[in-house]
């Protein structure tokens, strides 16, 4: 038992063992306030700890756990959002998909104009055939081009939460947790893609999330989520 509780102990297993999710004990080393691989006897007296000082697992005690860093000059003013016409994209591997449901809306990108067209799917993605999707595109059909894609927490008749991947600025990686976001998504809900879109293959990254509550609202985040990585990949 003894040999037990001093073994050290990879963070899946510590976090089946205490309760928590494997999540929250990335938070708590990203925030200085734990080591990954102590024992388990080590985890019991930490987690102890932190619920005498009635501090959260993960809570760091000063820095925030992402820090955002300085970023490009970003001015976004985004327009009423419209229904637009069915129209249909062609990826790069030759599918061909169908929006049946899309809205549009003009936006002025640092002084340009643009049209920011939002086309809504479903396709097999995480574990689920019918997957909602949603896809940022700028230029009007039949010459968009995709920005970024929003997966929902299910079905097209399902889903209430759509999420997307953040990206470092102006690369392909995706931001994961503890690492540094573009400071264009300050004030953006974020959460961990994942933790929304369940299943396999879901990225476990960084991810804008939003909701279908406002219909609007839900647009103008997944427009600006799009605008800030064309910018980032100097495409608007």
């Amino acid at each position: 038992m003894n040999q037990l509780l001093n073994d050290a102990l990879p963070i899946d297993a510590a976090a089946m063992l205490l309760g928590l999710g494997r999540t929250h004990l990335l938070q708590a080393a990203v925030a200085g306030d734990l080591e990954i691989g102590v024992s388990l006897q080590s985890l019991i007296g930490w987690k102890a700890k932190r619920d005498a000082e009635g501090k959260a697992i993960g809570e760091p005690s000063e820095a925030p756990i992402v820090e955002q860093r300085q970023d490009i000059g970003m001015n976004v003013e985004i327009g009423f959002w419209t229904p637009a016409e069915r129209f249909s994209h062609k990826w790069p591997d030759g599918t061909i998909e169908e929006y049946g449901k899309s809205f549009k809306a003009d936006v002025q990108v640092n002084g340009k104009s643009r049209t920011i067209y939002i086309g809504i799917t479903q396709r097999a993605s995480a574990g689920l055939d019918d997957r909602a999707r949603a896809i940022v595109f700028y230029n009007a059909p039949p010459k968009q081009r995709a920005l970024v894609e929003f997966s929902g927490n299910g079905d097209l008749t399902t889903t209430t939460k759509y999420a997307s991947p953040i990206k470092e600025q102006g690369g392909h990686t995706h931001v994961r947790l503890g690492q540094s976001v573009p400071a264009a998504y300050n004030g953006m809900a974020t959460c961990i893609f994942s933790e929304i879109i369940v299943g396999p293959y879901a990225a476990n990254s960084v991810a804008v999330v939003t909701d279908i509550a406002n219909r609007d609202a839900m647009l103008d985040i997944m427009a600006k989520h799009g605008i800030i990585r064309g910018v980032h990949r100097g495409w608007l």
